[in-house]
C-alpha cells in the first residue's frame, strides 16, 4: 500500500517493495538550474530523504540514533548521471542497503523517469559516536535492522578508490557559509558540499557540457566555526576530468574528481 509524505513543500509517494524503498517525486522550480536541469545538490537532498525514510522503515530513525548519541555520516559517494531530469518530470528514486561490514555501511540508489534510468549512485556511510568523537563499529542491533540486497547500482569500486588529496589547484573560489547550510549535527550538510562543487564548476557547465560522473570523499566535517570554505580544481587527463577539493587553512574537508561530457544528453 502506498503512503504519502509531505516533505520540504513537496508530496512524495512512498512505497516499500521487498527490501527497497521507492519515492516518487516531481521536479519543481526550486530543484533546477538555469538550464532547467535538476541540480546535483537537489538530487543529493532527495537521496538523503530516501535514506532517512528507509532507515525509519527499518526501525532506525535519525532521532532514535540521536538519543543514543550516534549518527550516520557520509564517507564517500559515486554518481553516474545518464540524463539530468528536467522541470516537471516525474522521477522514481529507489534505495537499498547493500550490506554492512565492520565500520562501513553500503547504500545504493537508482533514479528513473518512466522506464529510463537517469542516475546510478553508490555510497559508503560510517557511524559516528558524538560523545566520544570517533567512528565506531556498527553494532549488531543496528545492522540487523536492515535487509540486504547485493545488487550494485554502479560498477565502479568505490571502496578501493583512492582520492588525490594533495594536488595543487589551478582554479580556486572562496564560498561563505550560511546558517541554512548546517544540519542537525551542527555541520554543513552533505548536499551543500555539492552546491559548493557546482559553484566551483559553473564556468565549465555551459552549452551542454555537464558532469556525468563524480567521486567524492568526505575527509572532515565543516563545523559552525568555519565561515569561509575554499574550493579548488585542477584539470586532469583526459581534458574533461577535473580534480577538486574543499579546504581551509591547513585542513581538507573533501576531495574528489568530476568527469565532464560535451553535448551531454539534455532535452
Amino acid at each position: 500500500m502506498d503512503r504519502y509524505e509531505f516533505i520540504d513543500g513537496c508530496f512524495f509517494v512512498l512505497k516499500i517493495k521487498s527490501m527497497k524503498l521507492t519515492l516518487q517525486r516531481k521536479i519543481n522550480y526550486n530543484d533546477i538550474d538555469r538550464y532547467y536541469d535538476l541540480k546535483i545538490g537537489a538530487m543529493i537532498r532527495m537521496l538523503q530523504e530516501a535514506a532517512v525514510l528507509h532507515s525509519e522503515e527499518a526501525g532506525v530513525a535519525s532521532y532514535q540514533l540521536h538519543e543514543q548519541g550516534v549518527s550516520w555520516i557520509l564517507n564517500r559517494i559515486r554518481l553516474d548521471i545518464h540524463r539530468y531530469p528536467k522541470l516537471g518530470e516525474e522521477i522514481i528514486i529507489s534505495t537499498w542497503s547493500r550490506g554492512i561490514k565492520g565500520y562501513k555501511a553500503f547504500r545504493d540508489y537508482e533514479i528513473f523517469c518512466h522506464n529510463e534510468k537517469m542516475a546510478s549512485i553508490s555510497s559508503i556511510w560510517l557511524l559516528f559516536n558524538k560523545n566520544q568523537c570517533r567512528i565506531m563499529k556498527i553494532p549488531e542491533d543496528i545492522s540487523s535492522c536492515y535487509d540486504m540486497i547485493s545488487e550494485k547500482a554502479c560498477e565502479f569500486d568505490l571502496d578501493t578508490w583512492k582520492p588525490d588529496k594533495k594536488f595543487e589547484p589551478d582554479l580556486t573560489h572562496d564560498i561563505t557559509t550560511r546558517i541554512g547550510d548546517y544540519d542537525t549535527n551542527g555541520h554543513v550538510n552533505n548536499a551543500v558540499y555539492f552546491d559548493f562543487i557546482e559553484t566551483l564548476f559553473a564556468p565549465y557547465m555551459t552549452n551542454g557540457r555537464r558532469i556525468f560522473s563524480m567521486n567524492l570523499f568526505f575527509s572532515k566535517e565543516i563545523g559552525s566555526d568555519v565561515s569561509l570554505v575554499s574550493t579548488g580544481s585542477k584539470s586532469g587527463e583526459p581534458g574533461d576530468t577535473h580534480f577538486f577539493k574543499l579546504f581551509g587553512p591547513d585542513i581538507l574537508f573533501a576531495c574528489g574528481e568530476a568527469f565532464f561530457k560535451k553535448n551531454f544528453k539534455v532535452i
